[in-house]
């Protein structure tokens, strides 16, 4: 399965400026967390009482491709 299939499709469903927002005060700030301790966050994905936290999954293989 590719990495891009499972992402959310609701981003589509909501109005451009709410979704920029969206992008700006949730994602980027878990990118930034991921790229300083990917470590953190490879721990937290694979404890389950974190599932459904703000998370990457790539188990600190893919701090390039986010910076």
């Amino acid at each position: 399965m590719s990495e891009w299939s499972r992402w959310y499709a609701w981003p589509h469903l909501i109005s451009p400026a709410t979704a920029a927002r969206n992008l700006t005060e949730r994602h980027f700030k878990i990118m930034d967390s991921y790229v300083s301790a990917p470590q953190v966050h490879g721990s937290a994905v694979r404890n389950p009482k974190m599932m459904g936290g703000p998370f990457i999954d790539y188990d600190g293989k893919r701090v390039d491709h986010i910076l």
